[in-house]
């Protein structure tokens, strides 16, 4: 085992840090989020790419938000920062949405390796051409609400006064370590959507922790979050959206799910499915994840 790894990964923290230094880190990401919201705002024509990078940032955001207002005492201060987190959510919300229609657009985009009947083509011709005016009413939609919230970062860049800082922090836990590794053993045993989607967010707020303690924690730099679940965390990605796809054909059915399109969506899914069941059961990853 490399050395290091059990201070980033196996009770899910580097030694503790204190709720200012918490909140330091927290702020650096947020002047970074801000940075990414500002160039949105001006581009005339955001692509997929700038959907991802902002839809990223404020996923991140969140959740550093929700481990700095830790270090904050119950009172109005942390109350304030409660609803301004809500508000920050609901752009997230719009932004994911965005950037769903984005997968079906790319997705839908791209012709199937075998032979597509005229009709079926000329189908889904027309329902991608619906797709991109639809992300192109997103984008502006988003980008009027992120210029109607400009107050809202200005407000979560303040600092809030020392007296609401915590005395002792209480930021570490080992009930998230727990929750990850239970979600872990269920994904391996029966790699369903839901318990996909399960792992995969416990995963990303063990990630995001991680990084921002260890932005926070005293003394030399701790080891940085293991490669493998990086890997695993892009595999989970990959397999919950050819999931959503293959779950949107087969509800709202904008195309035949028996189309040469939708059947070489779901081989494709199939086989991610296979790579990913592979990809739990390497013994690295179920020594990253067993908590200590």
């Amino acid at each position: 085992m490399r050395a290091g790894t059990e201070r980033a990964t196996g009770d899910g923290d580097p030694p503790p840090a204190s709720p200012a230094t918490v909140l330091e880190a927290w702020a650096r990401w947020l002047a970074a989020a801000r940075r990414t919201v500002a160039e949105f705002r001006r581009d005339p024509a955001p692509d997929a790419e700038a959907v991802h990078r902002l839809h990223v940032e404020l996923r991140r955001l969140r959740a550093a938000g929700r481990i700095a207002r830790r270090g904050l005492r119950r009172g109005p201060a942390r109350r304030h920062r409660q609803v301004l987190e809500r508000r920050l959510a609901a752009i997230a919300r719009s932004v994911g949405a965005i950037r769903d229609l984005d997968q079906k657009e790319l997705r839908v985009g791209m012709p199937p390796r075998g032979r597509e009947p005229p009709r079926e083509r000329r189908r889904r011709e027309e329902l991608l051409d619906r797709l991109r005016d639809e992300a192109r009413i997103g984008r502006e939609i988003v980008q009027a609400r992120l210029r109607a919230e400009e107050g809202l970062f200005e407000e979560l860049a303040r600092r809030p006064p020392p007296s609401a800082l915590r005395a002792v922090p209480g930021l570490r836990s080992r009930r998230r370590p727990r929750r990850l590794a239970a979600a872990y053993r269920r994904a391996r045993r029966r790699p369903g959507t839901e318990r996909i989607h399960r792992l995969r967010i416990r995963l990303r707020e063990h990630r995001h922790r991680s990084e921002l303690l260890r932005e926070g924690a005293p003394g030399p730099p701790t080891a940085a979050f293991p490669a493998g679940l990086y890997r695993l965390l892009h595999r989970l990605g990959r397999v919950h959206d050819l999931a959503l796809l293959w779950n949107w054909l087969t509800t709202e059915e904008p195309l035949p799910p028996e189309s040469v399109w939708g059947r070489e969506l779901r081989s494709e899914l199939r086989a991610e499915r296979r790579r990913l069941a592979a990809e739990l059961r390497r013994p690295s990853v179920a020594r990253e994840l067993r908590p200590r």
